[in-house]
């Protein structure tokens, strides 16, 4: 339901907001959309579909369907309005309530991480998209005790699937990728280290997720993948 009738709700609960105001997409961004759902060869009235917003945090977000009634959103991390570590730096970043102690090493490896390319950028869109377009929500919706079995296995098919797909789109999404990978690992190894006992459950050492009740591709696989891509151009 929230990916239906509830999907302004759902908008709006997890959208960005700062100092109270709910900040709004900018036009850089919705040109930047525009190119990757083009490169993707999506016809103008399904890009009319897709809506792009600030989400709060540093994860894409997605959710919706390409039904005509409904439409589909993409969640854009507030760190894609960053375009150096001075931007990251001055952003109030609070971990385990506390406000990050900024002098610490892993705050500046924190900061680096949280810097991405066009190209990185293009894949997170082009990504968050075709999950849109997987039709992954009509699946879950199945609550079958089949579904319930593979559903792991589905969606680490889906993930392969598209980033397999992502990869014909060119060398620059390929980059992308690898670079985005790379940067979520080095994310994750910072915050394990600043989140003390806390990031020791979310993070293995070597920045992968620790998941609990569903399972996906781990970084260090999606970006190994990238990387092979690369070296076979």
């Amino acid at each position: 339901m929230p990916h239906t009738i509830f999907l302004d709700k759902l908008e709006n609960t997890v959208a960005f907001y700062r100092r109270g105001v709910r900040l709004r997409i900018n036009n850089k961004v919705k040109e930047l959309c525009k190119e990757v759902m083009d490169d993707l060869k999506l016809p103008e009235n399904t890009q009319s579909l897709i809506k792009p917003f600030y989400v709060f945090g540093f994860h894409p977000f997605q959710a919706g369907t390409l039904n005509k009634m409904f439409g589909g959103i993409i969640g854009i991390p507030s760190n894609f309005l960053f375009h150096d570590t001075a931007d990251a730096a001055v952003e109030k970043l609070v971990i385990n309530n506390k406000e990050l102690d900024r002098m610490r090493e892993e705050a500046n490896d924190l900061f680096n991480s949280l810097v991405l390319s066009k190209n990185a950028q293009k894949y997170v869109i082009a990504r968050e998209i075709l999950k849109i377009m997987s039709n992954e929500v009509y699946l879950s919706a199945v609550g079958c005790a089949f579904w319930v079995a593979f559903k792991d296995a589905v969606r680490c098919r889906i993930d392969a699937t598209i980033d397999e797909n992502i990869s014909q789109l060119g060398l620059s999404y390929i980059n992308g990728g690898k670079e985005y990978y790379e940067k979520e690992l080095k994310k994750n190894i910072a915050l394990r280290s600043l989140m003390e006992k806390d990031g020791e459950k979310c993070y293995h050492i070597d920045g992968n997720e620790k998941r609990w009740g569903f399972m996906s591709l781990p970084l260090s696989e999606r970006k190994r993948f990238f990387e092979s891509r690369h070296l076979k151009l």
